[in-house]
C-alpha cells in the first residue's frame, strides 16, 4: 500500500509506476522497448543507418573478442545494411562532430545535439605560506585545468528528456505491507524516492511560499546523488582518473545499478596537485617539501572555497589552528557544500552522508577478519604439521559456482588474496563456513563457525534490496551479536594464538616504510600481528539500521555502482594518446552517450529473446516464453530416450540399473493426475490405479540439458535460475505440502535433477464422464534424487542446514516432479570436514559417470539475498507462500545484562551426526533459525517486536589501534579489478557449460 502526501486540491500528474511493465521488473535479457524515430537528423552526424551501426559498434566495443566479432557479423547481415553507404561516409568529420560541443561547431552542423557540454575552467587556489616561508601570506596560485559539466544543465537535460522522464519519480510516498488479514501493517524501505528523507524534503518544499503566487508552478524535489573515487586506468603505470559521478534518486535503483543504462553521469574529472605545483612549493620553502598537513590543505583547496582563518600567517598544522579545530575533528578548509551558493539550503552536510558497505565491510571489516584467519591457519600449521592454507585453497576451489555470477568459481589460491576485488571477498564470505570448518581445533572452531554465520547474515541483511520493520529489527539484533561474537573470538582465540604478518604483508609494510623514509634500509621480517578489526569502519556498522530507515536500502547508494562505472573510463584510456587523456575522455564520453540516444530514438525490428522453448502446459511450442511463465524448456526432440530400455530392467536382471527400477510405473503415476487435469477432471481414489491407461506416444521421452526456472523474488521482481545437467547447478528446492508452522516438517524439499524430459501423453481409459478422449498433450517432467537432512539435535542459532543424498535403491529415493513446482535452484556446498563416501555411485545409462559423493552438504542460504530471505520465515514480501503460514515473525530480545562473554554449550566434535529416521515419503526436517521462531502464540494479541537494548557495553568500550594497524587501514581499500576475467579460473568444460546456460564466454 502506498500513502502519498500532496497539497490540498492537488493531484498526482505524473506516476511512473503506472507505466511499469514486466521488462522493468527483471534484469533478464529481454527486448528493450523502442521509441519512435525523431523528425530531425535521426542518425546524428551519420547520414544513414549503415554508417551509424558501424560507428556504434566501434565506439562501444573495446578489446576485440569473438563476441565483438559476432556482433560485427550480425550488423553486416542486417537486411537494411549497405556497404556502399559505409564506404562513402566521412568518418573523420562524423567522429569529430559526434564528440564536439555544439558551440564549437559551425552553424550548419550540430543541430541534432540536445545535451550539455563539457567545460574547462582554470583552477586557482589560495596557498597560505606561513611566516617561515619566503614572502609569507596568502598567494593565489594556478593549479591546473578542471574539466566539468554544468550540474544545472545535466538536471535540465534529464527532466526535458521524454524517454528518461517516463520513469522519473517526483512524488514520494510511504510504502507499507500487510502480509495477511491477521498480520500487522509494517513499513517498507527500498527506493530513495520513497524514503523518509525524500518525504521530509518534499514536505519542506511544499510549505515554502510560491515565488510567483499569481502563476504558481508545481514544486518537486530532484534528488542529487554525488560520488567520486580515484581509480587506476591501467594495471601497470601511474595513469589515474578521479571522476565525479551524479545520479538521480528520483530514478529506480534497479536501473541506476545497471551500468548499461548510463544513469551514472560523469560530471567532472578532478585534478590532483601536479608535479609542477609541488616543485614551486619547494622553491618557496627553501628547497624542501612542505609538511604533509600543508600539502593536504592544498589538495583540499582544490575542492573547497578559500580560507579566511589563515590570513594571520599561521601554519595550517600549527598549534593555534590545531587547538581551535581538534575538539570537533574539523579541518581548516571552507567546505564547498556550505559556501554561499548552498548556504540557504544546507545547514550541515553530515545528514547527507550515508554508509558504504563495499569499503566499510566487504573490503574493510570482513577483509581484515579474513586476513587474520589466514594468519591463524599459518600459526596452527606450525603446530599441526599440516599446511592448512593449502587445504583452505582446495576447499574453495571445490566449491561450486552458482548462477550467472552470484558465486563465481574461485581461483587457484584463495588464501593469497591475489587480485581480489570487493565482489571476490563477498564470495569468500558467502562460502566461508564449509571452507573453514574444523581447520582450527576446538573450542576455537565452534566460535569461528558462529562468527562466520553472523558475518554472513549481517552482510545479507545489510544488502537487502527491500527492507521492512521485521528485517531491520533482525539487522539490529544481528549487529549486536556481530560485535559480541567478534570480541569473544578476539579474546578467546586471537589473543591466545601468536600470529605474525603474512609474507606479503611484511613485504608491503617494508615498501611503505622505505617510501616514507626515502633512504636507508627497512626490514621485511614478519612482525607480530593482531586482529586489529576495531577501526572506525567496525563502529560504522552500527549506523546501517538508522541509515536504511532514513534513506532506503543500501544498494541505492552503494559505491559498488560507481566502482562498476569505473569500467567505462578504463575502457576509454587505450583510445587516447596517453598524454592529455582527460580532455580526450570527455569527447569519448559524449560520443558514447549520443550514440546511445540515437540508438534509443531509432526503432529496429525487435529480435527474439534468448529464452527458448516454452512453459509446460502453456503456450504452443512456436511461441517465445517470457519471464511471466513458471519455467522455460526447449521444444526440440533431438535426444529421444526409448522407454523400452527401462522396461527390460526388471528385478533380478544380470546388469540391473538401479536408477531405472520402476522407472515407467513411477513416470506414469506422476503423469496420471496431470493428464486428467488437462482433460478437465481431478484425480479420485478410484483412478489412482489407472496409471496403466497413460500412453506415452512412440514410447519415448525427449531429453534436454537445460531448464530455466522463473521466480518472483523477495522484493517483488522476476528473476531466473538455470538448471544444467551434469554440472553442480542441478539442485533444486520445492515446497513441502506436509509443512505446518506448528509441525516438525521442513518448509522445503531438496532434489538433485538427474533428467529433464518432455513427452507427448494421452489417456486411453474411461473418463469420469463415461467418455474416452485420445487427445495428446505435451507434458514436461523432471526426474531427480531426493536429499535428506542431517539432523542437528537441538539445532542451535547461527548454524547452516545440512543434507545428504538418499542412497539409490532405497524406497522413494528417485522421483518425478512437475517443473512448475520448482521454487528455484539451490546452492549446495560439500561439508569438506566429513570427507567423501567410500563407494562410487552406481552406473546408469541415463547418468554420466560421477565421482564419489560427499558425506554431507551445506545449504548455502547466503548465496544471494532472495535465497537468504526464503529462510527468514514470514519476512518476505514477494514470497507469498509464507504469508499465511507466518503471519508474524518473532525475534529474541537482547537482555539488559548482555555481554560479549556468552555462555556456550560444549562444542560438538566435527563429524557426521546420525541422520533422522525418515519415512518413505522423504519428509525432511529444516527448523528455522532460533532467532526467528515459527511458533506463534495466537492466544495473545500481536505486539510490536522487542527492540534490542542498545544500552550495552558495546558502546562503552574503546579500542586503540596497534602501531602497525593504521598502515593496514590506509591500505585496505584496494581498487576494484574490474578488468579481471573470472572465466580465467574455469576449465574448458565449465566455460562451455556457462556459455550454454547464459550465452556468455
Amino acid at each position: 500500500m502506498r500513502e502519498y502526501s500532496i497539497p490540498m486540491n492537488s493531484t498526482i500528474t505524473h506516476d511512473p509506476d503506472r507505466l511499469v511493465t514486466l521488462y522493468d521488473l527483471t534484469d533478464l535479457p529481454l527486448p528493450s522497448p523502442r521509441n519512435g524515430a525523431r523528425n530531425f537528423s535521426p542518425y546524428g552526424p551519420f547520414s544513414n543507418f549503415s554508417s551509424f551501426s558501424i560507428a556504434d559498434w566501434y565506439w562501444n566495443s573495446n578489446n576485440k573478442s569473438y563476441l565483438d566479432f559476432k556482433k560485427f557479423i550480425s550488423i553486416l547481415k542486417k537486411p537494411n545494411f549497405s556497404l556502399e553507404d559505409v564506404t562513402q561516409a566521412n568518418w573523420a568529420g562524423a567522429f569529430k562532430e559526434l564528440g564536439a560541443n555544439k558551440d564549437d561547431l559551425p552553424d550548419d552542423t550540430g543541430s541534432w545535439i540536445e545535451d550539455d557540454r563539457w567545460k574547462t575552467t582554470q583552477i586557482s587556489i589560495d596557498v597560505p605560506f606561513h611566516s617561515r616561508m619566503k614572502n609569507s601570506g596568502l598567494e593565489k596560485c594556478v593549479v591546473g585545468d578542471f574539466r566539468h559539466r554544468s550540474i544545472v544543465s545535466v538536471i535540465k537535460e534529464k527532466i526535458l528528456n521524454q524517454d528518461e522522464n517516463r520513469q522519473f519519480h517526483y512524488y514520494p510516498y510511504r510504502s507499507t505491507w500487510k502480509a495477511s488479514e491477521y498480520s500487522p501493517e509494517v513499513d517498507l524501505y527500498g527506493e530513495l524516492y520513497a524514503s523518509q528523507a525524500f518525504r521530509d524534503a518534499h514536505e519542506e518544499l511544499q510549505n515554502q511560499p510560491d515565488p510567483n503566487p499569481e502563476e504558481p508552478l508545481e514544486k518537486v524535489v530532484v534528488s542529487l546523488m554525488f560520488a567520486s573515487d580515484s581509480t587506476h586506468l591501467t594495471s601497470f603505470g601511474d595513469a589515474k582518473l578521479w571522476p565525479c559521478y551524479l545520479m538521480f534518486g528520483n530514478e529506480s535503483k534497479y536501473r541506476r545499478s545497471q551500468i548499461s543504462q548510463r544513469l551514472c553521469h560523469q560530471i567532472a574529472y578532478f585534478e590532483k596537485l601536479s608535479d609542477k605545483f609541488t616543485d614551486y612549493l619547494k622553491t618557496r620553502n627553501n628547497g624542501k617539501l612542505p609538511s604533509d598537513a600543508f600539502m593536504t590543505h592544498c589538495a583540499r583547496e582544490l575542492f573547497h572555497s578559500q580560507w579566511e582563518i589563515m590570513e594571520n600567517n599561521y601554519a595550517v598544522d600549527g598549534n593555534k589552528v590545531e587547538a581551535l579545530l581538534k575538539s570537533q575533528s574539523l579541518v581548516p578548509v571552507n567546505n564547498a557544500f556550505l559556501s554561499s551558493c548552498f548556504q540557504p539550503f544546507i545547514v550541515s552536510i553530515l545528514p547527507a552522508l550515508v554508509v558504504d558497505i563495499l569499503h566499510e565491510f566487504e573490503i574493510g571489516v570482513w577483509k581484515r577478519l579474513y586476513t587474520h584467519l589466514i594468519r591463524l591457519l599459518v600459526a596452527f600449521s606450525q603446530t599441526s604439521g599440516i599446511t592448512l592454507t593449502a587445504e583452505l585453497d582446495y576447499r574453495y576451489r571445490s566449491t561450486p559456482s552458482f548462477g550467472r555470477d552470484a558465486v563465481r568459481k574461485f581461483g587457484v589460491n584463495a588464501s593469497s588474496m591475489t587480485r581480489k576485488a570487493a565482489r571476490d571477498f563477498e564470495d569468500l564470505l558467502q562460502c566461508a563456513i564449509p571452507a573453514f570448518e574444523c581447520l582450527i581445533p576446538e573450542p576455537h572452531n565452534s566460535g569461528l563457525m558462529k562468527l562466520l554465520f553472523i558475518f554472513a547474515q549481517w552482510h545479507a541483511l545489510a544488502k537487502l534490496r527491500l527492507h521492512n520493520d521485521y528485517t531491520l529489527d533482525l539487522l539490529d539484533y544481528t549487529t549486536t551479536q556481530l560485535g559480541a561474537y567478534t570480541r569473544r573470538f578476539d579474546q578467546d582465540t586471537c589473543s591466545q594464538v601468536s600470529t605474525k604478518e603474512l609474507p606479503k604483508e611484511a613485504e608491503a609494510r617494508a615498501q611503505r616504510e622505505a617510501k616514507g623514509k626515502g633512504k636507508g634500509t627497512t626490514s621485511a621480517t614478519r612482525k607480530p600481528a593482531t586482529l586489529g578489526i576495531y577501526t572506525i569502519k567496525f563502529h560504522f556498522l552500527g549506523d546501517y539500521v538508522t541509515t536504511i530507515r532514513r534513506f532506503g536500502t543500501s544498494d541505492s547508494y552503494s559505491t559498488e555502482i560507481t566502482e562498476s562505472a569505473h569500467r567505462l573510463p578504463k575502457s576509454w584510456y587505450p583510445r587516447t594518446d596517453k598524454k592529455d587523456y582527460t580532455e580526450q575522455m570527455t569527447r569519448i564520453e559524449r560520443r558514447q552517450a549520443r550514440l546511445e540516444r540515437i540508438r534509443t530514438n531509432n526503432p529496429e525490428p525487435l529480435e527474439g529473446t534468448n529464452l527458448v522453448g516454452r512453459a509446460s502446459e502453456g503456450p504452443a511450442p512456436t511461441e517465445v516464453a517470457g519471464v511471466d511463465s513458471r519455467y522455460v524448456m526447449a521444444s526440440n526432440q533431438n535426444q529421444p530416450f526409448e522407454l523400452g530400455s527401462a522396461a527390460i530392467n526388471c528385478v533380478g536382471a544380470i546388469h540391473q540399473d538401479l536408477y531405472l527400477i520402476d522407472f515407467i510405473p513411477k513416470l506414469k503415476k506422476h503423469l496420471l493426475p496431470r493428464i486428467l487435469r488437462r482433460l478437465g477432471f481431478d484425480l479420485t481414489k478410484s483412478y489412482k490405479d489407472e496409471w496403466a491407461s497413460v500412453v506415452i506416444k512412440d514410447h519415448r521421452l525427449y531429453q534436454h540439458r537445460l531448464l530455466r526456472i522463473n521466480y518472483t523474488t523477495y522484493d517483488v521482481r522476476r528473476d531466473q535460475d538455470v538448471i544444467h545437467l551434469e554440472t553442480p547447478q542441478c539442485n533444486i528446492m520445492l515446497l513441502n505440502s506436509d509443512f505446518s508452522a506448528s509441525g516438525s516438517h521442513s518448509l522445503y524439499l531438496y532434489l538433485r535433477v538427474l533428467g529433464i524430459y518432455h513427452a507427448n501423453v494421452s489417456y486411453i481409459g474411461v473418463l469420469p464422464d463415461g467418455m474416452r478422449r485420445y487427445d495428446s498433450f505435451r507434458l514436461d517432467v523432471v526426474w531427480g534424487q531426493w536429499y535428506e537432512t542431517l539432523d542437528h539435535p537441538g539445532k542451535e542459532e547461527f548454524q547452516l542446514d545440512r543434507l545428504r543424498l538418499c542412497p539409490v535403491g532405497t524406497p522413494q529415493s528417485l522421483h518425478f516432479i512437475d517443473p512448475s513446482d520448482i521454487l528455484r535452484a539451490v546452492h549446495l556446498i560439500p561439508q569438506f570436514s566429513l570427507g567423501k563416501v567410500d563407494s562410487l555411485p552406481p552406473k546408469s545409462r541415463l547418468i554420466t559417470p560421477q565421482e564419489s559423493e560427499w558425506k554431507g552438504y551445506y545449504i548455502n542460504r547466503f548465496v544471494d539475498r532472495d535465497m537468504f530471505m526464503r529462510y527468514q520465515y514470514g519476512m518476505s514480501v514477494g514470497h507469498v507462500y509464507m504469508h499465511s503460514l507466518f503471519p508474524r515473525p518473532k525475534f529474541p530480545s537482547i537482555p539488559s545484562d548482555f555481554d560479549y562473554a556468552l555462555q556456550e554449550s560444549p562444542p560438538q566434535v566435527c563429524g557426521l551426526e546420525k541422520p533422522r529416521e525418515t519415512g518413505s515419503d522423504i519428509t525432511l526436517t529444516d527448523q528455522p533459525s532460533q532467532s526467528i521462531p515459527t511458533s506463534i502464540d495466537t492466544s495473545q494479541p500481536f505486539m510490536d517486536p522487542p527492540i534490542p537494548d542498545r544500552e550495552s557495553p558495546l558502546e562503552e568500550t574503546q579500542f586503540i589501534l596497534q602501531d602497525n594497524q593504521q598502515d593496514e587501514v590506509d591500505q585496505e581499500d584496494e581498487p576494484d579489478h574490474a578488468d579481471y576475467d573470472y572465466f580465467d579460473d574455469m576449465d574448458d568444460r565449465e566455460v562451455l557449460a556457462h556459455e550454454e546456460m547464459y550465452g556468455e564466454f
